[in-house]
């Protein structure tokens, strides 16, 4: 089972699309069915899922014990991830929900 990671933003944001090989992060619009159950869990309007390296969200997942470690320098995702939500925020509000893939109507447990 995959990790989903949505972002929800006040303004649009531009998506993409998934290359292999290329993507360090990209950002869809979910379908209808994951946008129904994570409607209430935003109160910002533009809601993204954010796919990685992997495609589905897995690739941003890393130990911050292990973060600086050279060997762990090749995973371009996380610090992706965290550029963007910097980003983001410096002028902006976001909002950010991580569910395991298609549990998006479960309630929040964090």
């Amino acid at each position: 089972m995959c990790y989903a990671v949505f972002l929800a933003t006040s303004k649009p944001l531009q998506t993409g699309e998934f290359i292999p090989g290329v993507t360090k992060i990209y950002l869809e619009t979910p379908g209808e069915k994951a946008l129904s159950g994570l409607r209430s869990k935003f109160s910002l309007p533009n809601i993204y899922y954010a796919g990685s390296d992997t495609k589905c969200s897995c690739g941003f997942v890393f130990y911050s014990e292990r973060f600086d470690d050279p060997d762990w320098q090749e995973k371009d995702s996380p610090q992706a991830l965290i550029d963007l939500l910097n980003e983001l925020a410096a002028d902006k509000p976001v909002e950010y929900y991580c569910c395991w893939e298609g549990d998006w109507d479960a309630p929040i447990e964090y």
